[in-house]
């Protein structure tokens, strides 16, 4: 299956999205990488997957404008202790 949509997947020819492959390859790869088979290295070395870009500029742009983890003020990120007698 060939698409002229974008780069192709290095293994099934979709268009590959992350590391030069697509989602449902990347999926798996990464399933064998987290079970502990393989390393992203490894399928590097074998032209399984690209190897990792680097973030850019873009990234430390998006960095300064994204919100902080916590956007609840202090006073309600802390549960508040029942009253006696409720």
């Amino acid at each position: 299956m060939s698409q002229d949509n974008g780069p192709q997947c290095l293994t099934c020819g979709r268009i590959g999205i992350r590391r030069g492959l697509c989602h449902r390859c990347y999926q798996a790869c990464s399933t064998q990488i987290r079970a502990g088979r393989i390393t992203w290295q490894e399928a590097e070395d074998l032209g399984l997957a690209n190897p990792a870009r680097k973030s850019g500029p873009w990234m430390d742009k998006f960095k300064s404008v994204a919100p902080s983890k916590s956007r609840l003020p202090q006073d309600v990120a802390q549960p508040v202790e029942p009253e006696a007698g409720d």
